[in-house]
């Protein structure tokens, strides 16, 4: 799977609605307006449209990881090496 990194928007609820809605079971929420989306075959435009921001619901940016480092809890480096494992 691919995992996608949801940054700054301006309307959470919108977003872990439609999170709820689309990727149940794939997303991960890391703040109240950041959020990490594993899909299969999807590109960030496609996770940006099902969350609503290409359509104007919220603002925000859709960031394909590509590789990742850095400091979080143990939770969040487990769930994305599950979901990047997911083929």
């Amino acid at each position: 799977m691919i995992v996608f990194a949801v940054i700054e928007v301006s309307n959470a609820a919108v977003i872990q609605t439609a999170l709820e809605t689309h990727f149940p079971g794939d997303f991960l929420k890391l703040s109240f307006s950041n959020w990490l989306v594993a899909g299969r075959g999807i590109t960030a435009k496609d996770v940006s449209d099902k969350l609503g921001i290409s359509e104007g619901q919220s603002n925000g940016i859709v960031f394909t990881t590509a590789g990742y480092y850095g400091r979080a809890p143990g939770n969040v480096w487990e769930w994305m090496n599950a979901k990047i494992a997911q083929t």
